[in-house]
């Protein structure tokens, strides 16, 4: 099926959008830290952004910098896919995928579940039709992650963005082809009470090691193994953050069941 543009430019636009929006950041006194939080970078490549001589103009990069400097600074875009994120997903044919990912992206941006915000941000995937390989699936390259109390979203989704959530996704769907997408949240003993509270079946991995071959490998045979494999909860190890998988049939889907999640976990 056609790809929107956004998806062969994500590698040549979004890294100059983030690099202008690093500099802009730090120039009006955010720390280096905090921008590098902010835009999904290491300090040490924000701190080389702002060291760098400034690029030629270019009026897309410009345009985009722009929006996601005012979604940071200036509080929560209006209803509806960030708009820095749709500048470039002007869609030929099917775009449904994308559409889903999106409008999921939207509706956590809104809510803002920041219980469930892992320390290196939370992820969403949505796998294309007949998908087979992670180039096939979609996600968000800097995660959506908390910025001044907001989930903010610092790169528009691309394909192959996150190999590890995709094998999680491909493995999902081998299991039960109707889950097209899947979601990476905070785990830990509560969130995984939580979840069971809700009813859901939750498949456990109970021990992981640093330094394993593939560190994807206890995820994976969890999924394989699990009564439901639309819930699954990586307990985690030392230096491995506790994540919580939830899978179903689209991606706004998943973002209701983070939700859920988040209001029995966080009651109002």
């Amino acid at each position: 099926m056609p790809l929107p543009p956004c998806f062969h430019l994500a590698d040549e636009v979004f890294p100059q959008v983030r690099a202008q929006a690093a500099r802009r950041l730090v120039a009006q006194g955010w720390s280096q830290t905090r921008t590098a939080q902010a835009l999904g970078l290491s300090q040490a490549m924000v701190s080389r952004h702002v060291a760098a001589a400034a690029p030629a103009p270019d009026a897309l990069v410009d345009k985009l910098t722009a929006e996601l400097e005012a979604e940071l600074l200036q509080g929560p875009p209006r209803q509806g896919p960030s708009r820095w994120c749709a500048a470039l997903s002007a869609t030929r044919g099917d775009d449904e995928p994308l559409s889903d990912l999106l409008e999921a992206e939207r509706d956590l941006r809104q809510a803002a579940p920041l219980g469930l915000v892992p320390q290196i941000g939370l992820n969403l995937a949505r796998a294309l039709p007949d998908a087979t390989s992670a180039q096939q699936v979609l996600s968000f390259p800097g995660r959506l992650i908390e910025a001044g109390g907001r989930i903010v979203t610092p790169v528009a989704p691309a394909l192959g963005a996150s190999g590890h959530l995709a094998r999680c996704l491909l493995a999902v769907r081998e299991r039960d082809p109707s889950l097209h997408a899947i979601g990476s949240v905070r785990g830990g003993p509560a969130v995984a009470k939580a979840a069971k509270a809700l009813g859901w079946r939750v498949a456990t991995v109970s021990s992981r090691r640093p330094g394993e071959k593939d560190p994807d490998a206890a995820v994976l045979a969890a999924i394989a193994r699990a009564t439901d494999p639309a819930t699954v909860h990586d307990a985690g190890a030392v230096g491995i953050e506790p994540c919580l998988y939830l899978a179903a049939a689209d991606a706004r889907t998943v973002a209701h069941r983070i939700l859920q999640l988040h209001a029995t976990l966080v009651p109002a």
